[in-house]
């Protein structure tokens, strides 16, 4: 949990991301809402998610205008309040995502930003949830499943392009993401085609067998 005087401090600069926006002053409300939510992910950003928290393009397409953004602090104090009373909560995590709720985010670059804010949250309440002994909720790379399961970065993104690794999606760079619950999937086919590949007889037999059919058909 953080601490209660980062909450206290997230509290007042969202308050005052309220007051900019009322004097139409964007630039400045987005910086202090970019601040008040790193205050309280601190604790949790290693070096990796730090780069990652800074470099969402959201932070450049938040639009607060007063009455979105009033509607998107109130439900951020609301999470707030909920940490106070529940250590364990993440609620107050996911307001990022809440953003696309309450509209803070401009309509072209909408989707793009969705999914870089989801795959940060992912991994943020994938820490808390001790992921490391779990790899259903971690989000991983195509050349990390291809190291899993001994094929090519290529295979992999083959699945993903084909729509066998539900809930893959690719960053606004290109880069597929793949949750680990989608490996669940893929283990279950490759074990089902193991299981059939033992029912083929081998190439030898194959050609033998049709040889001796086509003997057959000419007599």
């Amino acid at each position: 949990m953080p601490a209660r005087t980062h909450v206290e401090d997230a509290q007042k600069l969202i308050d005052i991301a309220l007051t900019s926006s009322r004097a139409r002053k964007y630039e400045e409300s987005r910086t202090l809402i970019r601040l008040a939510l790193h205050f309280l992910l601190e604790d949790r950003l290693d070096q990796e998610t730090e780069d990652s928290f800074a470099n969402l393009c959201v932070w450049d397409s938040l639009s607060p205008t007063p009455k979105r953004l009033q509607g998107w602090s109130d439900d951020f104090n609301k999470s707030l309040d909920d940490l106070n009373d529940n250590e364990q909560s993440v609620d107050y995590i996911n307001a990022m995502k809440r953003f696309f709720d309450h509209d803070l985010v401009s309509v072209a670059e909408r989707e793009s930003c969705y999914n870089e804010v989801t795959d940060l949250i992912d991994r943020l309440v994938g820490q808390e949830e001790e992921s490391g002994t779990d790899s259903s909720n971690k989000i991983l790379s195509t050349s990390e499943v291809a190291k899993m399961f001994g094929v090519t970065s290529q295979t992999v993104l083959t699945w993903c392009k084909t729509g066998r690794m539900p809930g893959a999606y690719q960053t606004p760079g290109g880069t597929w993401k793949i949750p680990g619950k989608a490996l669940s999937r893929i283990e279950r086919l490759l074990s089902a085609s193991s299981e059939l590949d033992g029912y083929i007889p081998d190439q030898k037999a194959v050609n033998e067998a049709v040889s001796k059919r086509r003997g057959d058909w000419r007599k």
